[in-house]
């Protein structure tokens, strides 16, 4: 089907102009073959083809954290070796990456015109909670515990893989969290930082160990999904001094070099064969 001549800013908006498209769209119509436009006729020679070979993975969905499940969360993150985004912890568990069927590099010529030229992405994973949590007492008296959203973090950010298995940091996919936690009024409203107790009081509840108080009668659970959502281009691969691109991989690790669990996680690929600015 010829290309329509749509109006531009040279083109006379008069009847012999109108009458010239008119005519070039009903000579183009009559010469449609019946098959073009039976039911699910429309293929990319009618509508480019956008997406390519979607690749997905996920956590097991059944594997989550009940009191009946021995052993879960999945991905437990020890600790780091490192606070920067150049070396943060990979999980290598379902789920935490995914693997593209062929190795891209995001760029094409007219003879390879269903080359993808982008990549987008969708992560996520679910932040649990923090380890290493202390009591903080005072004279016999439990006022709250360490954990506070000053000085904890949990960083997640993508990690791009080549088919020669060199990896590289997507930099502007961190996203970093702070715990999710109940902020409780003692000494709340210190100016000096380091003498604010931000979670208390005890919870009403049951949990008492021997000797005093436990950290689990306090709200310190999280549960916080991070979602990042991105598009990488040849420009990003080249950034990242990656020849292609064959894995993506959910990355960990703290500013503040703390301690914490994910669960559940997934990373989806859509493959854009189409152009991206």
């Amino acid at each position: 089907m010829p290309k329509y001549p749509y109006l531009n800013d040279d083109t006379p908006f008069d009847a012999s102009s109108l009458n010239t498209r008119f005519d070039t769209l009903s000579l183009a119509l009559n010469t449609l073959n019946p098959d073009a436009i039976a039911e699910r006729a429309l293929n990319p020679v009618h509508i480019p083809s956008l997406v390519g070979n979607v690749v997905t993975a996920e956590t097991p969905s059944a594997r989550v954290d009940t009191p009946g499940h021995v052993g879960s969360p999945i991905g437990v993150i020890g600790s780091f070796a490192s606070t920067t985004l150049d070396s943060p912890q990979l999980p290598f568990s379902s789920g935490y990456y995914v693997t593209l069927s062929d190795a891209l590099t995001l760029t094409r010529s007219s003879l390879t015109p269903d080359v993808p030229t982008a990549l987008m992405v969708f992560a996520n994973a679910e932040v649990k909670d923090f380890e290493g949590i202390e009591l903080i007492e005072s004279y016999g008296s439990v006022y709250g515990i360490t954990l506070n959203e000053y000085t904890w973090d949990a960083t997640v950010v993508l990690v791009c893989e080549s088919s020669t298995g060199t990896r590289s940091t997507l930099y502007r996919t961190a996203r970093q969290v702070s715990p999710r936690v109940t902020i409780g009024s003692f000494r709340n409203m210190e100016s000096d930082e380091a003498n604010r107790i931000p979670m208390g009081p005890l919870r009403d509840m049951p949990g008492n160990r021997t000797g005093g108080p436990s950290v689990f009668q306090f709200d310190h659970k999280t549960y916080q999904d991070v979602a990042i959502r991105t598009v990488i281009t040849a420009t990003d691969l080249t950034e990242m001094g990656l020849a292609d691109i064959k894995t993506i991989h959910l990355g960990f690790l703290s500013g503040n070099k703390r301690d914490y669990r994910v669960q559940r996680a997934n990373i989806t690929a859509l493959p854009l064969v189409a152009e991206v600015l």
